[in-house]
Parts: structure tokens; sequence; C-alpha cells
């Protein structure tokens, strides 16, 4: 189970009380917009993935996570909406992306330990499930094959996010 509230850093989150088979369920409604283009996970294996994960709410207008924090956690979102901000070099706020249920946040916390690259914002109440790194880790440990399965999974996600990123670079760029 998940160590705590304080292992999501200092966010306005509250951690709901939630049974494994709730957090199951709604990665079972939404894993395949989580990781699009991967394996379906098993029933199995989705509960294997929920048993670590803590489901939290957050109200409109919370920072789910700063820009620059070095927190060490990934979020899908359960309900709700979810803004994702960058400062620019002149300190202007930019929204890159808008996240809705379904979609992952903060994947990049599990497989480097470099500071995050944005800001996450409630932009309605949300809920969130979370999975921390030390939950991570200790899930490659105890079922290998799901923990690489999940990687994989989450490999494709950021490869995915940089060809849309490189594309919008020299869309930029050539303007």
């Amino acid at each position: 189970m998940l160590e705590s509230h304080a292992a999501v850093g200092r966010t306005r989150m509250t951690l709901l009380a939630s049974a494994v088979e709730e957090r199951s369920g709604i990665l079972k409604m939404t894993h395949h917009l989580a990781f699009p283009g991967v394996r379906d996970f098993s029933d199995r294996e989705l509960r294997a993935m929920a048993d670590p994960m803590g489901l939290y709410q957050a109200a409109a207008g919370a920072v789910i996570f700063e820009e620059g924090s070095r927190e060490a956690w990934m979020g899908i979102v359960a309900g709700g909406h979810v803004d994702i901000r960058k400062a620019d070099r002149s300190g202007s706020d930019c929204l890159l992306a808008t996240l809705g249920v379904g979609k992952v946040m903060g994947e990049m916390a599990l497989v480097d330990t470099v500071a995050r690259s944005a800001r996450a914002v409630a932009l309605t109440d949300v809920r969130i499930l979370v999975l921390t790194k030390r939950e991570f880790e200790r899930l490659l440990v105890t079922s290998p094959s799901l923990g690489v399965k999940l990687l994989l999974a989450l490999a494709r996600l950021m490869s995915s996010r940089l060809r849309l990123t490189s594309g919008r670079l020299v869309d930029s760029l050539s303007s």
C-alpha cells in the first residue's frame, strides 16, 4: 500500500480511502487511454498495479506538483482535468496540455531523478491514481514481468510525447 500522504510531496491533494477493487476498476476503465498501443493488461495485472497505488483528490486550482520539484511519483487522471504548464524564459506561464480521464502525468519521475519539467494544476476538481517511485521499484522486483510491461508502456508514452514535441519544435522553427 502507498507509503503515506507525504509520499506525494507538498501538494494540496488528499488521500481518499479506497479499496484495491475500486482502484483496479479505475485502471481497467482507463488503461487503454493511459497507455495507447500497448497490449492490454489482464485483470490480474491491473489489480497488482492498483494495489500499491493511492487514490487522491484535489480541488480546482490546486497545484498538484511544481516545476522544479523532485517528488518521485506519477499519476493517472481518474476524474476531472489537469493543466500541465511551464514557465517560459520571461517567466510567463504557458499551457502545454490539458489532461483528462485516463491520461498520465509525471511519468518521467519514475525513471529519472531530475526535477519536474512542468507544473500540474487541477483545472477542475480531480481524482488521481498515484504510483510512487518506491512502489514502482518494488513492483519491478516482486513482479518483474508486470514491471517490465509497465516500464515499456511508459517508454512508449514518453517516446510518443517526444515525437509530438519534436514536431511542434520544427513547426515553431519554420514559422
